[in-house]
Parts: C-alpha cells; structure tokens; sequence
C-alpha cells in the first residue's frame, strides 16, 4: 500500500507494551488516590419520616410536653414561624406559627441514638451532622455532642449516664465533641450547613449519642436550643473485608 508504513513486528509489538504499561501506572494512581479519599458509611440516618427513630429514646424531664422531636424542619419565613419540606429531627422553644414553650426556661430534654456498632471500623472516623437555623438572627449553631460507650457490664445506658456525661464535660470547660455551624450557615433558612466531627477515639466500640437541649450562650461556639439536623451519618476510612462488601464507598 502506498503512504502507509508498516512497522517492524518488534517496533509494533514495543508500542503495545508502552501503551499498555502507560495504563497500567494511570490506574494504579488512580486506585490508590480512591484509596485515600474513600469514606464507607458505617450508619445514617435522614429523619425523613417516624419510622427513622426506631430505636432512639426522647426525655422530657421537666415535663413541659415540649422536647426534641422528629418531624419537618422550622424556619422563620419573615412573618411567621412555618414548617419546611425537610425531615428533621428537630428541637425548638419557639411554637408554629408563633409563640414559645410554656416553661421554656428549664427546659431538660434529651434525645439518644439507638447502639451504633463501630466495631468494624478504623482509621479516621468522622460523625457528620447536616444542621440548620430556625433564625436568620442565628448567627451560630451549636450542639453538644455527648457519647456513652457501651460495655460488657453496662451495655445500654440510662438517661442518667449521659447527665453524668455532661455534668463531666462542663466541669472540664466543655463537651469534647460539637456539632457546629457558624460561617457556613447558609441564608436561605431551609437549607443546611455540614459539620464534621473526627470521633476516631471510639474505633471498634458500639456506642451511643446523645443530644440535649441545653443553651450555651458564652463562648466561642454557643448552643442555641433551636436546631434543625436533617441527617447523621458515621463514615470510616477502614472497614473489616466483609463490612466494606455491605457499604457504600463515598469519595
């Protein structure tokens, strides 16, 4: 054929064998740059319907029928207070449309998670809260984070092990870990900003979490009592062979 030049078989087969080794380093760099980034979901939860607290307990100790409770997020629309589209859980002194919790001012509720089992999971594991203002006026969102450890002898805890918990952390100046949204918050009110929290000290232990509606108003990231947190979800950079078969790898 004329204008075609055909490659010695040797010069012919070199170039296959280039082509493919170029391949073969590009997935590698590839594969090992998933590796890094890669983050499996060890649990979540969305709270988009009643049926997603199966397994949670809800306190309301000073009885005021007022505490966190799961439902459609709260936001302040200019006029009045109104319910969004989001499941939430959600805690708030204020009422819809308007108004406050009779008793607001002691209010002692909590909430606790169902056992969470993180006995698969190792290297870096962070808790991510997707949380929420009621307020434009809010300009910092804050939730202590307060998490019991269970154990042979005490495997599921009592309301009281977690006042133990946060009597301990106010002692020492305050809780360890926080969900916290300060600059991030976005302005339209029914959207949601995400907080991360590295809680990698409790790697192969079940657990469980616990929120209170206590209101901080000092320091540098303040509670406020009024939250919404449209989902919790735990993701860990190591999962045992057959937990990693079973969960979803995120990038």
């Amino acid at each position: 054929m004329q204008g075609r030049q055909i490659l010695p078989f040797p010069a012919f087969l070199k170039i296959i064998i280039i082509d493919i080794m170029k391949k073969i380093i590009l997935l590698s760099v590839m594969l090992l740059s998933e590796a890094i980034s890669a983050q499996y979901m060890v649990w979540g939860n969305s709270f988009n319907s009643a049926a997603d607290m199966q397994g949670w307990t809800f306190h309301d100790l000073n009885n005021n029928g007022n505490g966190w409770v799961q439902g459609q997020n709260i936001y302040y629309n200019g006029t009045s207070l109104v319910y969004g589209t989001s499941g939430t859980l959600r805690y708030s002194i204020n009422l819809v449309p308007s108004g406050t919790a009779t008793g607001f001012a002691t209010e002692n509720d909590w909430v606790i998670s169902p056992k969470i089992d993180l006995t698969g999971a190792s290297g870096t594991i962070t808790l991510a809260g997707y949380i929420g203002r009621q307020r434009s006026t809010h300009t910092s969102v804050s939730r202590d984070i307060y998490i019991y450890v269970s154990t042979p002898q005490k495997e599921v805890p009592e309301i009281s092990d977690f006042q133990q918990l946060a009597t301990a952390a106010q002692n020492a100046g305050g809780a360890l870990y926080k969900f916290t949204a300060t600059t991030s918050l976005p302005a339209d009110l029914t959207q949601f900003a995400e907080s991360l929290v590295d809680i990698s000290a409790f790697a192969g232990k079940k657990i469980y979490i616990g929120l209170w509606s206590n209101r901080i108003t000092s320091g540098s990231a303040p509670n406020s009592q009024n939250i919404n947190i449209d989902e919790m979800a735990i993701f860990s950079s190591v999962l045992s062979t057959n937990e990693v078969r079973s969960s979803k790898n995120l990038t």
